[in-house]
């Protein structure tokens, strides 16, 4: 093979881990320099967005809401109430 081209993503989601990790060369099988021709086609096809960087985030916690994130950063920030130190009587000289 002399070229792996990076407008196939077809080919090139297969050595693509779900999560958008490229998967190491003992799991694919290829020789170290298809391997490093493999990662440089993943990288571009990635730039011109012919594959997503990261993949969807099957099996990791729900994101949080966003609308929440942001009325809770709108909120004003209540002050601590301070109770003022006990006065004691002073005697009359």
């Amino acid at each position: 093979m002399d070229l792996i081209d990076y407008k196939r993503a077809d080919i090139l989601s297969q050595f693509v881990q779900e999560r958008g990790k490229i998967l190491p060369r003992r799991m694919t099988g290829v020789c170290a320099r298809h391997q490093r021709w493999l990662g440089v086609a993943i990288k571009r096809a990635r730039n011109i967005a012919l594959l997503p960087f990261a993949g969807s985030a099957a099996g990791s916690s729900a994101p949080r809401p966003v609308e929440a994130a942001k009325q809770q950063a709108q909120t004003p920030a209540t002050p601590p109430t301070t109770t003022p130190p006990p006065t004691t009587p002073q005697p009359m000289a």
